[in-house]
């Protein structure tokens, strides 16, 4: 039954890669940066649809999360390596998106070696219960897109309003912060089993208080050295996307904070739907106040990048200030 569970799961997956490359190939025919640069964009969500491979359900279920944390470090260490030595100029943009090709099929290739170490085989997938499963799972799926739906919307925004150049120095932007804050998701990942246990809200008030000083230091390195750090990366070519990169560099926080007030504190008590809630009045409140400076900025003809990460960062804020409310309202339901 749980290796049924498990290919069920793994087919529903790909059926929403398969829906998400059909909106990609739209988005693609209807922006046109993504559909000047079309082979960028397939490689860049090829990527991304590998990732289905990594099979992070069966290690979060089984509490065996080292091994999606050794697998994670493994990979991005590897494209981002490949990506400083090779990377060199323009027309090498392409070599991106294959690096992390390369660094995610090595990486499913570790994974594969693991489940078969457990002794996990697949079996017919059952496509009924794979679509019940997506309905099942499409409040999760709306609680964790906060991050991927701000960057979404901001660059979406960005590709209709701003040149070529400044949408490259945005993503840049997005990425570096990205990456970042993935290494932290980890840590979300690590006591998730451990708050299903507990669900103790003096164990979440520890990892805060313990955690706090060092993502408020981290974050605040990463704003002082991002201008050394982005010359090593991309050259002098993206140093005016230092001041973005800056101002993005603070949602290193608060997405922290997001990530451990989600799933692993509200949704261990069963709040999934307050959860929901905060991701879903986040996003809209990060669309209605980007359309705003949009028409703000077309009126005065004055808009631009640092105004937008600026939006991000509030959003953030807001997405945190929902989250903790809804922490502290539902306090009694944790154990002591």
């Amino acid at each position: 039954k749980f290796e049924q569970v498990i290919t069920n799961t793994l087919f529903a997956r790909i059926l929403l890669g398969l829906l998400g490359l059909i909106i990609t190939i739209l988005l693609c025919i209807f922006i046109p940066i993504l559909h000047n640069n079309l082979l960028f964009t397939l490689l860049s969500y090829l990527a991304v649809f590998l990732s289905i491979f990594l099979f992070d359900f069966i290690f979060r279920g089984l509490e065996i999360i080292h091994i999606m944390t050794i697998r994670f470090i493994f990979m991005k260490t590897l494209s981002t390596l490949l990506t400083i030595f090779f990377v060199k100029q323009d027309s090498q943009i392409l070599y991106i998106p294959l690096f992390d090709i390369i660094s995610s099929i090595l990486a499913i290739f570790l994974v594969l070696f693991e489940l078969k170490k457990l002794g996990l085989k697949f079996r017919r997938p059952n496509l009924k219960a794979s679509l019940a499963s997506l309905k099942t799972s499409f409040v999760y799926f709306l609680s964790d897109i906060s991050a991927t739906a701000f960057n979404a919307i901001s660059t979406i925004i960005i590709g209709l309003v701003f040149s070529s150049s400044e949408v490259a120095f945005f993503g840049l932007s997005i990425q570096i912060i990205g990456a970042i804050q993935s290494l932290l998701g980890q840590l979300s990942s690590g006591i998730y089993p451990e708050m299903v246990r507990q669900k103790s809200y003096k164990f979440v008030s520890r990892i805060f208080r313990k955690t706090f000083i060092y993502v408020l230091i981290f974050t605040i390195a990463v704003i002082l050295l991002s201008p050394l750090g982005l010359q090593i990366l991309a050259g002098n070519k993206y140093l005016t996307a230092i001041p973005v990169i800056q101002i993005l560099a603070i949602t290193i926080f608060f997405s922290y904070c997001n990530t451990l007030l989600g799933w692993p504190t509200l949704g261990v008590i069963n709040h999934q739907a307050e959860v929901t809630t905060s991701t879903v009045v986040s996003t809209i409140f990060n669309l209605a106040a980007l359309l705003f400076l949009l028409s703000l900025g077309l009126f005065l003809d004055q808009l631009s990048l640092f105004s937008v990460a600026i939006i991000r960062v509030i959003t953030e804020l807001v997405l945190f200030l929902i989250r903790f409310y809804y922490f502290r309202k539902f306090r009694q339901e944790f154990n002591e």
